[in-house]
């Protein structure tokens, strides 16, 4: 792990919190708590509706849409390692330490979305990322970024891949 040190250097990490106009409180609660102690280091961006292109409504189902419009952003602007974090968690900035991997977070692996342990949706992919946070870096922002929309199945349910 590398621990994160408030910095004169222009932001290496991009916090992208996930909200939508729905949770707006959420949202201001965000900003009067810890995005208040968020270190030059790191650029704090909102992930809303506004985010992504005006044809994708902001609604759950679309949240993919939005990891990727963010992992897009990511990898435009030259951001060496992303958090993405849910608008109801609080978060410790000064405690950050990034990790040295791709990929760090939940993996959701092999459901069906019956389990009752795990808030998996219906039908969704075998394997992704979930949880409250988690961070990326390298190949899977570029994985995130290309990845896209297949439709299939006898139901034409939406399914990502990575490209």
């Amino acid at each position: 792990m590398i621990r994160v040190e408030p910095s004169d250097t222009k932001p290496t990490i991009c916090v992208g919190v996930f909200t939508c106009e729905r949770d707006r409180e959420w949202w201001a609660a965000c900003e009067d708590t810890w995005l208040a102690q968020v270190p030059a280091i790191m650029e704090v961006v909102k992930v809303d509706a506004n985010f992504m292109p005006s044809c994708i409504p902001d609604t759950y189902e679309n949240l993919a849409h939005k990891t990727r419009a963010f992992a897009r952003y990511v990898r435009e602007r030259g951001f060496s390692n992303a958090l993405k974090v849910d608008n109801d968690s609080y978060v410790r900035p000064d405690l950050f330490e990034v990790p040295e991997c791709e990929y760090a977070g939940r993996k959701s692996s092999g459901l069906t979305g019956n389990e009752s342990d795990l808030q998996v949706p219906a039908g969704a992919a075998a394997e992704y990322c979930s949880g409250g946070a988690y961070w990326l870096a390298g190949r899977a922002i570029e994985i995130i970024a290309r990845s896209e929309e297949r439709r299939g199945g006898k139901e034409g349910r939406s399914r990502w891949a990575p490209y």
